[in-house]
């Protein structure tokens, strides 16, 4: 059995005129952690957290200015999560976690299905992770209006509008290995109103 839970995430935002801007597009990309910044005038430092772990700074990627960092010596069959924060004048960004767009072993695999009445999530299953750590696996759903400053469920869609998705793994309840990249779809028109949110899961 495969337990869905659909969450609710909000952003965190910190005030003050010297706010440093949080690095963008962070993603796992087989074994490069990547990331971009709208600024120019900052350095990054990455951290890994595992699942037993806190978040520690990856010793090859503090300080840097570069923008992307070389994962290949780390350890592969682990589900280790990242994240990425900006550094300017000694303050520091809201760290942004990195999601996998490349079937990561670790991450979720989903495809999202718009229909006027229905936003379906079809989720696939992981056979590795599965078999190793049978029902204390979950999926965990995350989906908010596209442009919204706060992910929040929504008792019903509103048609025309777009929605976003991002799906990750937790064991024992704590998020496990890092989350899928978001995908987002529009709610097509229909005389009927939408649906309310209809996770599916399907296996391979």
């Amino acid at each position: 059995m495969v337990l869905i839970q659909v969450l609710t995430i909000g952003c965190l935002f910190s005030s003050g005129a010297f706010k440093t801007p949080s690095p963008i597009d962070v993603v796992i990309d087989q074994s490069m952690l990547k990331w971009n910044s709208t600024a120019s005038d900052v350095t990054f430092t990455a951290e890994f957290h595992d699942f037993e772990s806190d978040w520690t700074p990856i010793e090859t990627c503090i300080e840097t200015r570069f923008t992307s960092c070389d994962l290949s010596s780390e350890e592969s069959d682990r589900c280790i999560r990242r994240r990425v924060a900006a550094w300017r004048n000694g303050v520091e960004s809201e760290p942004v976690e990195a999601c996998s767009r490349d079937g990561h072993a670790c991450s979720p695999n989903f495809t999202l299905t718009a229909a006027p009445e229905s936003l379906t999530v079809n989720l696939k299953r992981n056979h590795n992770l599965h078999k190793e750590n049978a029902d204390n696996l979950k999926y965990w759903i995350y989906f908010w209006k596209k442009g919204a400053q706060l992910k929040v469920k929504s008792e019903m869609f509103i048609l025309g509008e777009t929605y976003c998705v991002m799906v990750q793994f937790a064991l024992h309840w704590k998020e496990y290995g890092p989350p899928s990249c978001m995908q987002c779809e529009t709610i097509p028109s229909s005389s009927k109103p939408p649906d309310v949110f209809c996770p599916i899961l399907t296996s391979h």
